[in-house]
């Protein structure tokens, strides 16, 4: 998720911006162990297999470990490397490997249900519960085209715009950008000044392109997809004016030349340096550029990326394995809640937990409201802001879920970046990515 379907810069983001651990010993084997008995009528062994990837795999351990002993059951953790996540999961499973519990990206979710890789939650205690507790435009992402839960939350995030408010003084801007056009005049104003040879940064990778693309389409006001999956885009002509503006600010060297194979660490020292006036990017990467401690880091300020229109909501999700039934089931249920919801005291505990390690976040209000994970947000993060953007700022894009998704999202980061390069005019790339939904839509996608 190599891994696609739009959450490429998520894996990332977390591997290398100083955040991952190292994969712990048995993750090129996922253990055949677990639920061995998986019927109401069998003998459960109290094992659970659980599989993440590679980001801070201890924590993971002692969260399932804390769980485990008020249960009296022993959860094995296998670590998976994130890049390749979903298909080597799916490989292993084949091969007769138990998952009782796992991380998904969000995009292959639902395609693990209809593969018969991981159940549906319907009639588990609390889902309604659960549902409610969350963020009403966080919903639609952990249930399927039915309504069924099949998921819950790993983590959530949104994208911001960080920008540099000495550049902006120095260029004479009183304000940042509240529209795409506001980037590229911004942009212009700033290298004139000199203050700056490539204002916006950009992280553009093949993989990412279709997160991208998803989010400058809703920063024009442009519904990507309708409710039905179809491809509203298609049918917009704001979306060429989006094209375009992509292009153009690539082609007239307002970004970075490298912006198509720059990683994210490289990019958290172009920002917290001073090289960069802009970047739309995780709202949890403010963090990571203001611990830079780089000469600029003072210097940067989080903000909504546009004014008027939304922004995207994204983030990962944990599933139980459709084998697993029975007393392990129930087990497997009750790991999810704490793992995904709250702990038996109600306390977000794995939550806030996460938001003191990196400020990611979770589709609940009542994370927000958590007293340490309050605490763990500095100033310079403006956690009421990124709140009212989870709430109403921000769009999940359900299309993004859907069992072809991911298909889509591999044909478009190669038209999208012909776009970039100038090698496809912005009418023929909109065609291009019309023709992409279809042919993923059909099974001729990757």
């Amino acid at each position: 998720m190599a891994q696609l379907g739009g959450t490429t810069d998520r894996r990332s983001f977390l591997q290398l911006l100083g955040l991952s651990g190292l994969a712990i010993g048995g993750a090129a084997s996922l253990t055949a162990c677990g639920s061995d008995a998986s019927s109401e009528g069998d003998t459960w062994n109290k094992t659970l297999a659980f599989v993440g990837w590679d980001y801070e795999p201890d924590k993971i351990k002692e969260f399932t470990a804390t769980w485990g002993k008020t249960k009296d059951v022993k959860v094995d953790v296998t670590i998976i490397p994130s890049l390749g996540f979903s298909a080597a999961l799916q490989s292993r499973l084949r091969g007769g490997a138990r998952a009782d519990v796992f991380y998904n990206f969000a995009y292959a979710s639902q395609k693990f249900v209809k593969d018969k890789f991981a159940a549906t939650l319907e009639g588990r205690s609390n889902v309604d519960d659960i549902l409610n507790d969350m963020f009403e435009a966080s919903r639609s992402r952990y249930v399927d085209a039915d309504q069924r839960l099949i998921s819950l939350p790993y983590f959530s995030a949104v994208d911001m715009n960080v920008y540099n408010k000495a550049m902006l003084a120095k260029a004479g801007i009183s304000a940042p950008p509240s529209s795409l056009q506001d980037y590229y005049t911004q942009s212009k104003a700033v290298k004139e000044a000199g203050a700056s040879e490539t204002p916006f940064l950009g992280f553009w990778n093949k993989d990412v392109l279709e997160h991208y693309l998803i989010t400058y389409l809703l920063l024009a006001g442009v519904t990507p997809f309708d409710e039905g999956g179809e491809p509203a885009f298609a049918d917009d002509p704001a979306t060429v004016d989006v094209l375009a503006w992509w292009q153009t600010m690539y082609q007239e060297g307002l970004v970075q030349k490298s912006a198509l194979t720059d990683d994210p660490g490289k990019l958290i020292t172009t920002m917290s340096s001073g090289k960069a006036a802009f970047w739309i990017v995780d709202h949890y990467v403010m963090k990571n550029l203001v611990e830079a401690k780089g000469s600029a880091s003072q210097d940067l300020v989080m903000v909504q990326p546009t004014s008027g229109t939304k922004t995207l909501q994204f983030g990962e999700v944990i599933q139980m394995g459709a084998k697993t039934s029975g007393k392990a089931a129930d087990a497997a249920w009750e790991l999810m809640k704490y793992y995904g919801w709250k702990d038996p005291n109600g306390q977000f505990a794995t939550f806030r937990a996460w938001a003191k390690s990196a400020n990611l976040l979770a589709p609940y209000p009542g994370v927000f409201a958590d007293p340490e994970v309050r605490a763990a947000f500095g100033d310079y993060m403006n956690l009421p802001l990124i709140q009212q953007t989870f709430e109403s700022g921000s769009e999940l894009v359900p299309a993004r879920t859907r069992s072809w998704y991911s298909a889509f999202a591999a044909q478009a980061g190669d038209v999208l970046q012909q776009l970039i390069v100038g090698k496809l005019e912005p009418s023929a790339a909109k065609g291009e990515l019309a023709k992409a939904v279809s042919s993923a839509k059909s099974g001729g996608g990757l």
